[in-house]
């Protein structure tokens, strides 16, 4: 959708063919604005044999609204993410969410607080064993 507004999509699903789609992706939203996506569901088939980064690509979009979204595969290799705003470079992760919002107020977290930074040491993890339990 390019230069798209005001839209509204109902129980829109992609498929992603291999080969013929496996370069492809779900969806991509550029320079568009005030649309809204219920009930979408993203979809790669089983012979697809390299992973895809993202299903949707939201870029320089504002209030674009994803409601009840489902990315699926039946291998391991289903999309990484559902939806990156390349504008912000926040990305979705879960495959299975109820609601996210590409508004100008959408913003990529900062750093973990300390308390976590130090437990993410390799340092901090205990020496494995040489031997294992009978």
């Amino acid at each position: 959708m390019d230069h798209a507004a005001n839209w509204r999509v109902y129980a829109l699903q992609t498929e992603e063919e291999n080969p013929a789609g496996a370069d492809g992706i779900a969806l991509r939203v550029e320079t568009s604005h005030d649309l809204f996506f219920a009930d979408t569901y993203m979809y790669r088939v089983w012979r697809n044999v390299m992973p895809k980064r993202y299903a949707v690509v939201v870029r320089e979009s504002t209030n674009v609204t994803f409601a009840n979204v489902r990315t699926f595969s039946q291998t391991r290799l289903a999309f990484d993410n559902s939806i990156f705003d390349e504008t912000s470079s926040v990305a979705v992760r879960p495959h299975d969410f109820s609601h996210f919002a590409v508004t100008p107020d959408v913003r990529t977290g900062g750093p973990l607080p300390p308390v976590f930074a130090q437990a993410l040491r390799s340092s901090a993890l205990p020496a494995a064993s040489a031997t294992l339990p009978v």
